[in-house]
């Protein structure tokens, strides 16, 4: 997953640069600058960017439709069924959101929101991995310490993406890669591999992973 900082608003956010395809829906989602163009009083044409847009297009690249207009976070990733699950920072209602979207209707509805002040994606890149059968969502969400963007810890929640229901699983994790497989968690920390029960417990290190000749560990 690739993400670029972008300062709006007084605060950092992360928007998701790489594509994010789907077989099975036939799609592909991404994110796009939103601008706006003008003219001085001077009669000089100038473009300004107002944001981004979360957008969606067949895998041919036809038939561009706009998923969400808003400061869009992320598009996390395609369930099963074809629907997309992406984190949306509000900032007319200062809300992060987690949403889905259904290509069929053409709506995306909210499947849990927090106040942007105390969970904020745009302090954090955004991570998830999907359970197999598309039921759950294992996130990372980032409690700010300040305006300057410093996490003072990440936790790692599941969310049942039809309920919204969640789970705290770990109260303060450091990684960069999820994968739940298998009927665990598993996650990536330096040159540690972790996994952990969705149903919450302790970590348990899968294996060591030493770094390359003649670079020490940190």
């Amino acid at each position: 997953m690739i993400g670029t900082t972008h300062w709006g608003n007084g605060y950092p956010h992360w928007v998701l640069l790489e594509p994010v395809a789907s077989q099975s829906a036939g799609l592909v989602a991404y994110v796009e600058e939103a601008t706006r163009t003008f003219k001085t009083a001077e009669g000089e044409t100038k473009v300004v960017q107002t944001g981004y847009r979360l957008c969606v297009r067949n895998l041919d690249g036809t038939g561009r439709r706009v998923v969400s207009e808003r400061d869009v976070a992320a598009a996390l990733v395609w369930t099963p069924a074809g629907e997309l699950v992406f984190r949306q920072l509000s900032w007319l209602d200062r809300r992060d959101k987690l949403m889905l979207w259904s290509p069929k209707t053409g709506e995306a509805r909210v499947v849990v929101q927090r106040p942007a002040e105390e969970w904020g994606i745009h302090y954090d890149s955004p991570l998830g991995t999907l359970e197999p059968n598309g039921k759950r969502l294992a996130l990372v969400y980032a409690r700010p310490g300040s305006r300057l963007g410093l996490a003072r810890n990440r936790e790692l929640w599941a969310v049942d993406l039809r309920t919204g229901s969640r789970r705290l699983l770990y109260p303060d994790i450091w990684t960069d890669e999820l994968l739940w497989r298998d009927g665990r968690i598993y996650l990536k920390e330096r040159n540690n591999l972790w996994s952990l029960s969705p149903d919450g417990g302790r970590l348990r290190r899968e294996s060591y992973l030493p770094p390359p000749e003649g670079v020490r560990s940190p």
